[in-house]
């Protein structure tokens, strides 16, 4: 019930778009008619559909972070966890996939670990700052400072 987002993608390089994100269905069971139905369903989510049939080396960084974020929301998860999901974007391509997690708001609860300031801010939702492995500050709607 938990996806995760890498900041490195994590994509099978000698599978295409379908194929890694279906593969993340196929391992824990589901029915090929229901694997092509979510396949699609989230590709259209995360602006894909028509890359389904190329492999990760003819794609931009962008777009592997969008495969990498299909295949970790498709099916019945509940929880998605992002290690710096923007770490290797430029600016534009950041926000665009910030917005694919601003889709998803009150569906799944979203995890988020960023150094990335202007992000946290934008979204005002709560934020946790770990220092040293300790929780330093718990706060909801502030805007972060450093």
């Amino acid at each position: 019930s938990i996806g995760v987002v890498f900041q490195d993608f994590k994509i099978l390089h000698d599978k295409n778009v379908y194929e890694n994100i279906a593969l993340a269905l196929k391992v824990t069971g589901y029915p090929e008619h229901m694997i092509h139905s979510q396949v699609h369903e989230v590709v259209e989510l995360v602006g894909l559909p028509h890359k389904l049939e190329m492999f990760p080396v003819q794609l931009s960084a962008g777009e592997l972070q969008r495969v990498a974020i299909a295949r970790a929301i498709v099916g019945d998860r509940n929880i998605i966890l992002a290690d710096e999901p923007t770490g290797n974007l430029d600016p534009k391509t950041t926000w665009e996939i910030m917005k694919i997690f601003k889709k998803l708001e009150g569906e799944k609860t979203i995890i988020i670990a960023t150094h990335n300031v202007d992000i946290v801010n934008s979204f005002k939702k709560r934020v946790m700052t770990l220092q040293n492995g300790k929780i330093t500050s718990d706060k909801r709607g502030a805007k972060y400072e450093l």
